[in-house]
């Protein structure tokens, strides 16, 4: 458990005799002054271990995304507001105090009750009541003067489809034979259709569900496939889809602006440890549109130079060491990551330093300003910066480092 350091005793016997001593010689203002230093001290002191406390509790039980509620900030802004006003306020007359008090905003949950209307290109399908016998019986007179209608969201679960190709021969008087030719298939005489290997793609690299747990869902619905199955499948598809990743990576470093960031991960080995080895991967960003990523065995500034040492321009990037080696000598501008300097801020805040949400309010109003639609100029094609204003590097958004 986290405690504050505790002044010793001898220091305290000496800041109350002084103080004692201040009394007696009626030294009211070196006193007070004395007071204020001790007491600006405690509260610095405690407002330190509040912070430390503050960390590791979140640390240990809450999340590490540095992500801020809007409201919780609203509530901190006004919070602080609130404090300003006070400390610049007049002091109350008779007439502020018949003046009728403000009305209060709507609740969060107030302004959840009001539900959303399901999108209008979701297949509809009508199912007509009419009263049963029971509720007509003695009133055969009644006609229909209206209806009433609401909606149920419902959900049919996917399902698998077997193909069957049957390809024909013919043959004429000749004995000349000519068969259909095979369908196109990802992998050559393979068992999966497309539509299944986009399934297992997306599952797995969207929907963050392993292979393992893919396979009992399939085992659900009576098809038995084994992991190492699907782990085939991914590769073949992904050697597919290589050209495609190449290009992508060519265009992240030929953007205007290229963020770069890496993290470390877990990588299977049987060679080290426990069978567990320590590699990196690096996420490349061009112009928030192009994401490609790189692996590499370790954090050396001469492996992430093979594959970021030919960018000319722009590269946003934190503090690592090595990108200043890699942009030696070289065309490569370094701009650094708003994100790093936020984060202090958003421990302060967690602290309940309610000063901490005005700088968060405009750096989120920083990040509203990056994350707006291009401006499209009336005499000519779109641009971000108006007025022919020159490019600048873009402020980073918390998903951006």
């Amino acid at each position: 458990m986290l405690t504050p350091p505790a002044p010793s005793e001898p220091d305290l016997d000496v800041v109350v005799e002084t103080m004692g001593r201040l009394f007696d010689e009626g030294k009211k203002e070196l006193l007070l002054d004395t007071m204020r230093s001790v007491m600006e001290t405690a509260l610095a002191d405690n407002r330190a271990v509040s912070l430390r406390l503050a960390e590791e509790l979140k640390r240990t039980y809450g999340r590490s995304s540095e992500r801020i509620d809007p409201n919780q900030l609203k509530l901190f802004l006004g919070e602080l507001r609130q404090e300003q006003q006070r400390e610049a306020a007049p002091e109350p007359t008779e007439e502020m105090a018949c003046e009728p008090p403000p009305p209060k905003p709507k609740s969060n949950k107030e302004r959840r009750r009001a539900r959303r209307p399901l999108p209008a290109t979701l297949p509809r399908e009508q199912v007509r009541l009419v009263p049963t016998p029971e509720q007509l019986e003695g009133n055969d007179s009644m006609t229909k003067i209206g209806e009433e209608r609401s909606e149920v969201l419902e959900y049919e679960p996917a399902r698998f489809k077997v193909i069957e190709y049957i390809r024909e021969t013919w043959s004429n008087g000749n004995g000349d034979i000519v068969t259909a030719a095979a369908p196109l298939k990802i992998i050559d005489k393979g068992l999966p259709g497309v539509g299944l290997l986009t399934h297992v793609l997306l599952a797995k690299f969207v929907d963050h569900c392993p292979l393992a747990r893919l396979c009992k869902v399939f085992a659900r619905d009576g098809v038995e496939l084994h992991r190492n199955r699907l782990v085939d499948w991914v590769a073949a598809t992904a050697f597919l889809l290589e050209p495609l990743a190449r290009r992508i990576h060519a265009l992240a470093m030929q953007s205007h602006v290229l963020q770069v960031d890496d993290t470390h991960l877990k990588v299977l080995d049987r060679k080290a440890s426990k069978n567990i080895k320590r590699g990196h991967l690096w996420a490349l960003v061009g112009d928030q549109a192009f994401v490609s990523f790189r692996y590499t065995e370790n954090w050396t500034a001469k492996l992430a130079d093979e594959f970021l040492g030919s960018r000319i321009g722009w590269m946003q990037v934190d503090g690592y060491g090595g990108y200043e080696s890699i942009a030696k000598d070289r065309p490569l501008l370094l701009v650094g990551c708003w994100m790093h300097a936020r984060r202090y801020l958003v421990k302060a805040l967690d602290a309940k330093d309610v000063r901490a949400a005005e700088p968060l309010d405009i750096i989120k109003r920083m990040y509203e300003v990056e994350a707006a639609p291009p401006v499209v100029p009336s005499n000519g094609p779109p641009s971000s910066r108006p007025n022919g204003a020159p490019s600048v590097p873009p402020t980073s958004s918390p998903s951006s480092c």
